[in-house]
């Protein structure tokens, strides 16, 4: 599904956060061969063509504020994409830094997301990874560090960076 957002519209009018993580994270995860994904114009077909649009942006809104999946929408989405789960992820962290034009400078932007893994027969968690920071609610000048948690709801801690790391943004 595309990325969606948990940011404050007022902090994000245009909804750039959601729109630029889920281009990164895409171009991130079509370098893996250990999975196979589907592209995102087929989720898009299958959204628009099934009808399930309204599902979906429910079942990921429902995921973010409730933490409660849908089973049935997940059955219905798995079976006509024909997969066995089903990523989302939810921009929690945007802030973009202001630079006066006079300067000879960039602006930054920061950006951190929740990704989760569902499997689509049982509606389980088979996977979600979040930025510790954003967890915490702090930021640190470790940017590296993450924190893991299994579908059994065990969570690794990696504070090097080293075992879990984040696709580069």
């Amino acid at each position: 599904f595309p990325f969606s957002s948990a940011v404050n519209t007022a902090a994000d009018p245009n909804q750039l956060a959601p729109k630029t993580f889920d281009e990164l994270f895409r171009t991130e995860l079509e370098k893996r061969n250990d999975y196979k994904w589907v592209s995102p114009s087929s989720v898009e077909y299958v959204l628009q063509g099934g009808g399930l649009r309204a599902d979906a942006e429910r079942f990921v809104d429902n995921w973010r504020t409730k933490r409660q999946a849908d089973t049935e929408f997940l059955k219905k989405i798995g079976t006509a994409l024909q997969v066995d789960g089903v990523l989302i992820g939810v921009v929690d962290v945007w802030q973009q830094t202001q630079v006066d034009v006079r300067a000879n400078a960039a602006a930054a932007s920061y950006v951190g997301a929740t990704v989760t893994v569902f499997d689509v027969k049982d509606g389980h968690v088979l996977f979600e990874a979040s930025d510790e920071n954003m967890l915490e609610g702090v930021r640190s000048e470790d940017r590296d560090k993450q924190i893991i948690r299994s579908g059994a709801g065990q969570i690794y801690s990696d504070p090097t960076g080293g075992l879990y790391k984040a696709p580069p943004l």
